[in-house]
This record gives C-alpha cells, sequence and structure tokens, in this order.
C-alpha cells in the first residue's frame, strides 16, 4: 500500500466537506445556481441574428404586400390575377414567417437540450471524481499517515472479519505486540524527523517479514500489531521471534539505544477480539526492557490484568 500524503488526506477532506455542503461565503447552494444558470441562460443576440433580419425582412415584405392589395382594392384598375398574385404573396409570406418561427422555437429547444445533456455528462463526470475522491479517502483514514500500513480502525473491522471466521469454521488466528521503545528519548535528542525515519524503517523490516496474506498494523506512536491468518501458537511464536531478532539486529547496525519488546498470543474460540487485544498486550507491557514472550490463553487466565 502506497504511503499515504498528509497533504492529500487534508484536500479530500476538504472535498468531502465541500460536497456534504456546496453553499458560498453568502450561504447560497452554487451548484443549484450553475444548474439554473445553464437551462435559463436566454440566446445570445448572435444566435437570433439571422432570425432578426429574416423576421424584419418578412415583416417589411408582408407589410409592402398587404399596402399593395389594399391599394389595389380601394383604387381599382387592377386585373384580377394581379390581386390574386398579391394574396398568393401575402400567404406564402405568412406561412414563411410561421415556418422561421417555428424553426427558431426548435432550434432554441435543441440548444437547450444540448446544454441540459452537457450539464449532464459534466455531472456524472463531478460524481464519478466525487466517488473516487471519497474512496481515496476512505482509504486514507483507514491507513497511518506515515507509514501507509492499517491504523486501529482497520484493525478493529479486520479482526473483527476473522475472529469471526475463526469462530465460524474452526481456523487459527496469531497475533504479536511489537514495541519500539526509546522513541521519546530520541526525538528529544535527534528530532522529530529522525523517529518518523526510524518508524519507517522498522515499518519496512515487518513488512518484508511477513507474507502477503498476513497483515500488519499500527497501533500508536511506536507499537505495531501483526496478524498471522490460519497459524498456530508455535509457528506464531516461531514467526515473531524472527522478527524480533530482526528488529534488534538493525538496532544495533544504526546503533540505536531502542528497546524491542514483543507480545504474542493465539486467539481461542469465541473469545471475541478484546480478550485477544487484551493478552497480547499483557504479554507485551511485561517485557519492561525489553524481550520476547508467548502468552496463551491458560497462563494469562493466572492473571487478574489479563
Amino acid at each position: 500500500m502506497d504511503r499515504a500524503n498528509p497533504r492529500v488526506s487534508s484536500y479530500l477532506a476538504s472535498v468531502l466537506e465541500i460536497n456534504r455542503n456546496p453553499a458560498d461565503s453568502n450561504g447560497k447552494d452554487e451548484s443549484f445556481d450553475w444548474c439554473h444558470s445553464v437551462q435559463a441562460e436566454p440566446a445570445s443576440l448572435k444566435d437570433r441574428f439571422l432570425f432578426i433580419v429574416g423576421a424584419v425582412f418578412l415583416t417589411v415584405l408582408l407589410a409592402w404586400q398587404i399596402a399593395a392589395l389594399g391599394h389595389q382594392l380601394l383604387v381599382g384598375g387592377y386585373s384580377r390575377e394581379r390581386i390574386i398574385y398579391s394574396i398568393l404573396n401575402i400567404l406564402v409570406g405568412t406561412l414563411v414567417t410561421i415556418g422561421m418561427f417555428l424553426l427558431h422555437r426548435s432550434t432554441s429547444e435543441n440548444r437547450l437540450l444540448r446544454r441540459n445533456l452537457q450539464l449532464a455528462e459534466g455531472l456524472q463526470e463531478m460524481q464519478a471524481e466525487m466517488r473516487k475522491r471519497n474512496r481515496e479517502l476512505e482509504i486514507q483514514s483507514r491507513t497511518d499517515f506515515l507509514t501507509g500500513i492499517g491504523n486501529r480502525l482497520l484493525l478493529a473491522e479486520t479482526l473483527e472479519i476473522e475472529t469471526q471466521r475463526c469462530d465460524r469454521y474452526g481456523e487459527t488466528l496469531s497475533v504479536a505486540v511489537i514495541e519500539i521503545g526509546g522513541l521519546r528519548s530520541l526525538r528529544a535528542q535527534l528530532g522529530r524527523q529522525v523517529v518518523d525515519e526510524t518508524i519507517r524503517s522498522r515499518v519496512t523490516l515487518l513488512q518484508q517479514g511477513i507474507e502477503a496474506s498476513d497483515w500488519l498494523f499500527r497501533l500508536s506512536d511506536g507499537e505495531f500489531l501483526v496478524m498471522w491468518l490460519n497459524t498456530h501458537s508455535q509457528s506464531a511464536s516461531a514467526k515473531a521471534e524472527r522478527l524480533y531478532n530482526a528488529l534488534l539486529e538493525i538496532n544495533k547496525l544504526e546503533g540505536l539505544d531502542v528497546p524491542v519488546s514483543a507480545g504474542v498470543t493465539t486467539y481461542v474460540r469465541k473469545e471475541g477480539c478484546d480478550r485477544l487485544l487484551a493478552r497480547a498486550d499483557l504479554a507485551k507491557k511485561s517485557l519492561f526492557k525489553g524481550g520476547f514472550r508467548l502468552l496463551t490463553a491458560g497462563e494469562a487466565e493466572l492473571s487478574p490484568s489479563a
């Protein structure tokens, strides 16, 4: 999983807020105003120019023909054919004028339809982009911003699913809580950037030490949880010990005094997520100066802290 970017997370959060409340500083809904303005936008003078010229020309022509016809009827002296010809001209001019009005109306409706189609396509693109950003934001909310691995929210969801699967099918599940100590003093001596690089390097080491089907989560500043599916306690203990030794080895190579504590335990059917995490945390907390410990359910029951 790619490393999360705080700037991207902040940007996606702002996008989600705009999606929930698309209002400007005056409290108006900008998306509604945009849609209304596109639908109600009148035709421009350029679009109406030819229609106006044609309408003026036909109006003048009809007025002239009507005036000529009236003059012929009042004054007389014109032939019957000439009068019929004038009447036909008036009828033809009237039909052409009506046709121009109908054509202009149809053109306006087509123009509005095209704008509505463009609006619909734009809204579809916006919705697709918003769904994409919401998915990215959802991923960001379930990953650690520094390392890109799962956080507590993803751990709770995953652990709930996997423990229910174990209860239903009788499969096994083991976890290890690994804590890297001494980060507070290291931050005071060398700064936050060194601590962040130390955490990233340890996460990279842990990722290299687990399989693709395994899970890695960050619980707190220097505390991590590894989850092995279909793994018994002895196999989980061997895997966790290898991770523990690898963390000790990188401490020696870098010359850092950061003790490592690793507590391992296995899920007991029908016990629930809370007791599993409490037992793993108990195994880790008993190692005050670092170390490795496998704690079974029977051993944890002997302690009132479990």
